[in-house]
C-alpha cells in the first residue's frame, strides 16, 4: 500500500472512530445535541483538511517526477510536430 493510500485509510479511519464516540456520547446523553453537532463538524473539517493536504503532496510529488522524466516539454522548444513538417 503506497503511503498516500495508507494515509487516506488511516484518516478516514480515525475519523469514523471519533464519530461513533461522538454518537455512543451523545445516545448515552453524556454531551448534548450542540456539542455532538459541533463534533461532528470540527472532525469533517479536520478529515478534509488532512485529505487535502496529502493530495496537495501527491500531486507535487507526481509533477516533481514529471518534471525530472521530461526534459523535452513544450515549453522547452520541444516541437512534436517537427518531423511532419
Amino acid at each position: 500500500m503506497n503511503p498516500m493510500t495508507r494515509g487516506l485509510v488511516l484518516t478516514a479511519m480515525l475519523s469514523g472512530a471519533l464519530i461513533v464516540a461522538a454518537v455512543l456520547l451523545w445516545v448515552s446523553e453524556v454531551i448534548g445535541l450542540p456539542l455532538f453537532l459541533g463534533a461532528v463538524v470540527l472532525i469533517s473539517i479536520g478529515q478534509m483538511g488532512i485529505t487535502m493536504r496529502i493530495l496537495a503532496e501527491q500531486k507535487r510529488a507526481w509533477r516533481d517526477n514529471a518534471a525530472a522524466r521530461d526534459d523535452r516539454s513544450p515549453g522547452d522548444g520541444f516541437d512534436p510536430m517537427r518531423k511532419y513538417r
